[in-house]
């Protein structure tokens, strides 16, 4: 067989150099008829084999008719019911058919199961309520109420004590809240 490099070889000699097909199969060893059968072609040469059929031709159908009957029948027992009707193959070719053709048969999911595993996931809500949530002890919970940690101002006078002074102010809602001036 001629491969690709002879082929371009055929035709360059013929196109460039303006030989003749006689000449160019007296140079390359090649008969003056595979010479003219090169030139005619359009394309180069390539080996092409018609394709063969598979032992598991004549059972595809029966596969599919079962597999819509039962889409979860295990492959091993559709592969005893086929042996059992004449299927001489091999488990591999059958295995892999099944396989290919499997997905087309089964009922599509319509939901999506979440599983998380400890830690996987955190989530939190952002959100601070507009008016102070009273939160009840619980029984065992003896945690002393926290103190305040900014130091106080006391003003020299009773009288004369503002609100920048005190440790805490009042919102709109009435709800007192750490101050921030001093």
């Amino acid at each position: 067989m001629v491969g690709v490099e002879q082929w371009a070889e055929v035709r360059r000699m013929k196109r460039v150099e303006g030989l003749s097909a006689r000449e160019i199969g007296r140079r390359t060893g090649l008969a003056r008829d595979t010479v003219s059968r090169l030139l005619a072609a359009e394309e180069p040469p390539r080996y092409s084999r018609a394709p063969a059929g598979s032992i598991l031709d004549p059972f595809k159908d029966w596969v599919c008719q079962q597999l819509q009957a039962d889409p979860k029948v295990p492959s091993q027992r559709l592969r005893e019911l086929a042996v059992d009707i004449g299927y001489a193959g091999g488990k591999t070719i059958f295995d892999a058919y099944v396989r290919e053709v499997r997905p087309r048969f089964l009922v599509k999911r319509t939901f999506q199961r979440t599983i998380y595993r400890p830690a996987e996931l955190i989530q939190c809500d952002l959100w601070e309520p507009s008016e102070h949530v009273p939160v009840p002890s619980t029984p065992g919970s003896s945690r002393a109420p926290r103190q305040s940690s900014t130091p106080r101002i006391r003003a020299s006078s009773s009288s004369s004590v503002s609100a920048a002074a005190n440790d805490t102010t009042s919102t709109s809602s009435g709800v007192p809240c750490p101050s921030t001036t001093l």
